[in-house]
């Protein structure tokens, strides 16, 4: 679906405009959903010794447009929310897409847990979203 409207008619311009905030409004409901999803899978299929709760509670989801953070996923609080938040917005400064999703592995160990003890913090859960988006752009 699409084309291309030529002229000055206020109203061609209204077209695309709502043509245009239509599929950001879908891509942001898609973008959401999957981040819920992400954040869920994450948390529920974690293949890691979670001692503290933190690197659990530390997976997190952001939905950005134009570089601004418009939506979060559930936080847990105290330690794990406040590093979360600060890698959500060191990730969010270097966006400039009209849309994101970003999921996010707070704890700054997260990674080392990825890496060297091989163990599932975000990366098995990034795949399964990958598929979900497209499934749900697709349709």
């Amino acid at each position: 679906m699409g084309g291309i409207i030529l002229g000055n008619e206020a109203g061609a311009y209204q077209y695309i405009d709502g043509f245009v905030g239509d599929q950001i409004d879908k891509q942001f409901e898609v973008m959401s959903y999957a981040g819920d999803f992400f954040q869920r899978h994450a948390r529920e299929n974690k293949r890691f010794n979670d001692v503290t709760g933190n690197l659990k509670n530390s997976i997190n989801y952001a939905v950005c447009i134009k570089g601004r953070i418009e939506e979060k996923g559930d936080s847990a609080g105290g330690k794990a929310q406040s590093e979360t938040n600060e890698g959500l917005q060191n990730i969010v400064a270097g966006i400039s897409d009209e849309i994101a999703l970003i999921g996010i592995a707070g704890m700054h160990y997260g990674l080392y847990v990825e890496n060297m003890e091989g163990k599932s913090v975000i990366y098995q859960s990034i795949d399964a979203v990958e598929k979900l988006i497209e499934r749900l752009l697709s349709e």
